[in-house]
């Protein structure tokens, strides 16, 4: 890479992901000219080596190991984070839709119940309605045709 009349180079492996390097290239770059704006231009070839060096190998270790410097890569993790948390969610209405149609089924049930439960009663009032109509006829009509007993009898 180069920026300002500086050349800026990475060397990796085969699988090192480029966008990778051209992140830690871009983020160096912007470092060393941060640090050294003034001095670029006298510089002298390594000199500039001792007082960089720690900072190039702890962004080299950063960059390396670190996922998180790849925006890519926290993407794809926010991605399947996202995909995560839509799955249970998923399976949470599904699990609702189930106990939903099982209380459906069982407010069905309880209304035949209900329904059952009405013209049974009402038949137990009508047999008792009847009933009773039966034990008045027989008291009233038994009354009226019942004879008292001979000693009570006059004459």
């Amino acid at each position: 890479m180069i920026q300002n009349n500086l050349i800026y180079l990475a060397m990796t492996t085969k699988d090192f992901e480029r966008r990778i390097s051209f992140a830690f290239l871009e983020k160096i770059s912007g470092e060393f000219e941060s640090q050294f704006a003034e001095s670029i231009a006298t510089a002298v070839a390594y000199e500039m080596n001792k007082r960089f060096s720690k900072n190039l190998s702890d962004n080299m270790e950063s960059f390396s190991n670190s996922v998180k410097s790849d925006r890519i890569n926290v993407l794809k993790g926010d991605i399947e984070d996202v995909k995560q948390v839509m799955a249970d969610n998923i399976e949470r209405i599904l699990e609702r839709g189930e106990k939903i149609e099982l209380l459906v089924d069982k407010t069905n049930d309880l209304q035949e119940q209900a329904v059952r439960f009405k013209r049974s009663g009402s038949e137990l009032r009508s047999r008792m309605w009847w009933g009773q109509m039966k034990l008045k006829l027989l008291v009233f009509g038994g009354a009226g045709v019942h004879r008292p007993p001979r000693s009570l009898r006059r004459g």
